[in-house]
Parts: structure tokens; C-alpha cells; sequence
């Protein structure tokens, strides 16, 4: 849902939208086939292996990372985005001014991400709360659901400078 909405609303800009399941990867591209949107390239791989093999420094706009699986046990840490070393590989591929965006409704993700974007990271760093009354605006299905709920979600966003 969110990277269809995304390369409407941005004609201008490419987006590679990667997808590891394989069922919810064939729904994405049945759905970015229906649209036909020359500027979104449907991906059916892990992240991390499809952008070690296919992007370079500086050149990276924004990375978008909805909803990501926070792994919420302790020993867990390793494998959450923001704490892996992947995460300095994604910033190398930053352009200047480039963003790291994540989503999610775990208020200990959102908190964490922040302090790792901001202190390990180094990037300029804003959290935003997103309450169940933008339910309208919501960006994925999971975001939906959470607010449907009447969840709060967090949207972490870390600016390189």
C-alpha cells in the first residue's frame, strides 16, 4: 500500500520497494502491476542483501522502513535496524540531507531508534506521534490496523547532515 500511494504521489522519484515474504510480495506486485507505475521496481528479496548488491555511496535519497519487526527481547538488539551495522552502510548510501524513515507502534522501537539515529548514529533526529485520529491517513495496512486499535505509532526520522 505504501509504496503504490508513494510512486503516485511522487512521479518524480524511483522507488525500489523490497519485500521479503513471499505472499504478501506477490499480493504488493499484483497490486504495482494493476497501477503501472514506471517509477516503482517491485523487489522479492532480504534488504539487506538486494542494497549491498545494488546501491553505492551517496546515492540514496530516503530509506523508508515501515513497520520494521522490532524483536523486543533484550538479546534481540542485534537484529533490529537501527542497531545493526547495516544501518552505517545505509547512511553511507545517503545523499547529503538524505532521511532514514521508520514506522512503527512499539513506543520502546520508536524510543530506541531515536536515541541510536541521534546518539550512535549521529543524524539529526525527530520523532513524530501518529494517533488513531489520522486513521485516514495511515501508510500501510499494519499502520491501519494499529490505529484502528487505537494504538499510538511513532515515525522516527534521521536526517543527514
Amino acid at each position: 500500500l505504501h509504496s503504490i500511494n508513494y510512486a503516485k504521489e511522487n512521479s518524480t522519484r524511483f522507488l525500489v520497494a523490497i519485500e521479503k515474504t513471499h505472499t504478501r510480495f506477490r499480493k504488493f506486485e499484483k497490486g504495482a502491476a494493476l497501477e503501472n507505475l514506471p517509477n516503482l521496481l517491485p523487489v522479492h528479496d532480504h534488504a539487506v542483501s538486494w542494497a549491498a548488491n545494488y546501491l553505492d555511496q551517496k546515492m540514496v535519497d530516503e530509506f523508508i522502513l515501515m513497520y520494521p519487526n522490532p524483536n523486543p527481547k533484550p538479546k534481540d538488539l542485534n537484529k533490529r535496524w537501527h542497531a545493526m551495522p547495516f544501518f552505517g552502510f545505509m547512511i553511507d548510501c545517503l545523499k547529503a540531507g538524505g532521511r532514514i524513515v521508520m514506522r512503527t507502534n512499539e513506543k520502546f522501537y520508536a524510543d530506541e531508534a531515536a536515541h541510536f539515529m541521534g546518539e550512535e548514529w549521529k543524524l539529526q533526529t525527530m520523532v513524530n506521534k501518529i494517533f488513531p485520529s489520522s486513521l485516514p491517513n495511515h501508510k500501510t495496512l499494519f499502520e491501519k490496523k494499529y490505529l484502528e486499535r487505537g494504538q499510538t505509532c511513532y515515525e522516527i526520522i534521521g536526517v543527514l547532515q
